[in-house]
């Protein structure tokens, strides 16, 4: 049996690049050394656009 599994993040009033959506899902995650700054991805809901910023 399958199933989807779907990961809702908190919302942010940003506008997508690719599509021009005016909200994208946003989300944290330490990707590096603990000296250095949270990595913060963000993901357009209606097109899929995503981006990470370091």
């Amino acid at each position: 049996m399958a199933f989807h599994q779907v990961t809702e993040h908190p919302e942010i009033d940003q506008e997508c690049p690719s599509c021009g959506h005016n909200r994208l899902q946003f989300w944290t995650r330490q990707l590096r050394s603990a000296d250095e700054g949270l990595s913060v991805f963000f993901l357009c809901k209606k097109c899929g656009w995503r981006t990470v910023e370091k």
